[in-house]
């Protein structure tokens, strides 16, 4: 975690850690902040179609062809334009730069894991990042797989670290 969260002494430049560290959770529990903008400006239907894209369980989620069915792309040529503005083109720019790795972490994380067991990553995360800085390093992974009973030979931890 970021030394100003700690702190609670933070302002615009925490939004990187927010992103990072609570979207995997606002993920899985579903959490959509329509309050935030560019939200307010947005329409009902465009927000109903983003939640049911978003809908944590996979069985009520959209499939693509009601995506395409949904009303809002239905009447897309009528609806007003609304320009997202810089907190939009900030969010996706911040987003884009997140590497390939992070982001299919996240959407495994989505997809696959529930609280619990990303509340138990976090708490390996934390056990691993022995000198608190927030970042695992090579030899601090390297020494947590060791201390923790990981059955990983040298050359797999290897492949992992350059993935």
């Amino acid at each position: 975690m970021a030394p100003e969260v700690l702190k609670r002494n933070y302002g615009p430049e925490i939004d990187i850690w927010k992103s990072e560290q609570g979207v995997a959770q606002a993920i899985l529990r579903g959490l959509i902040d329509f309050k935030r903008d560019p939200w307010p400006n947005i329409s009902e239907s465009a927000k109903s179609l983003v939640r049911q894209m978003l809908e944590p369980d996979p069985k009520l989620r959209l499939t693509a062809k009601q995506v395409l069915e949904h009303p809002w792309l239905q009447n897309a040529k009528k609806a007003p334009n609304v320009p997202l503005g810089d907190v939009v083109k900030s969010r996706l720019k911040q987003f884009s730069m997140m590497n390939r790795f992070k982001r299919k972490a996240l959407r495994v994380i989505a997809e696959f894991l529930s609280v619990e067991e990303v509340e138990d990553i976090k708490v390996m995360f934390n056990k691993m990042d022995t000198d608190n800085d927030g970042i695992v390093s090579v030899e601090e992974l390297k020494a947590g797989f060791k201390n923790y009973g990981s059955q990983l030979a040298e050359p797999e931890v290897q492949m992992l670290i350059e993935a």
